[in-house]
């Protein structure tokens, strides 16, 4: 049963894989290759990106897994990540049943940073009173709600994964000029001084 469990992840993570990476929204894809430490694109913030020719069920199921995950793990990285039983079951559930369900229920919407600045790895957080966790996946921003049907997320819902079956659409978000990096910095090396390098067996290889 752990195997097949494994298996279904893995698919999932090889379906998001494809549709970030080779659709060049990942930091790894806009890197130069004469300097890994420079990004190139010509990404431009405030701008909508619409992603087609994939699977959003599975897109969105990838996402529901990363809650999921996240939220059973006792990694310090996940500590911030709480998910009620019920609902916990109810993401495992889908997961195991290849049921993303509606697009408004545990509601899941991406967005990526531009290249101005690589923001450094970040564990999942959740703003006070906000209704989605923020999972940092290599330049790719995952909001997925922990609660099966938030309020207030009306401004959101345009963006939500599931509501066609082959496209979706993303915003392109400041990096150089966003709080949000400090943010991300300072984060990190509060946990790095507290865990150690917690995401060491991360590194790309």
């Amino acid at each position: 049963m752990a195997d097949a469990g494994e298996a279904i992840i893995a698919k999932l993570d090889d379906v998001a894989a494809k549709c970030f990476i080779e659709k060049g929204f990942t930091y790894r894809k806009r890197r130069n290759p004469l300097d890994p430490g420079e990004l190139l694109d010509s990404f431009v913030p405030g701008t909508i990106h619409t992603v087609t020719g994939i699977n959003s069920a599975s897109v969105r199921l990838f996402a529901l897994s990363l809650l999921w995950r996240a939220a059973v793990s006792n990694l310090p990285a996940f500590e911030l990540v709480t998910v009620r039983p019920k609902r916990l079951e109810d993401l495992r559930q889908r997961i195991l049943d290849d049921d993303p369900g509606a697009a408004d229920e545990f509601p899941v919407y991406f967005a990526f940073f531009c290249g101005q600045e690589e923001l450094p790895k970040i564990t999942p957080f959740r703003f006070e009173r906000h209704a989605f966790y923020r999972f940092f996946l290599d330049g790719v921003v995952c909001y997925v709600s922990p609660t099966k049907r938030p309020q207030d997320v009306a401004r959101f819902s345009r963006f939500f994964v599931g509501r066609e079956r082959d496209t979706f659409q993303m915003g392109c978000l400041p990096s150089s000029s966003s709080a949000l990096a400090r943010q991300a910095k300072e984060q990190l090396l509060q946990l790095s001084e507290k865990h150690g390098d917690i995401f060491g067996g991360m590194r790309e290889r």
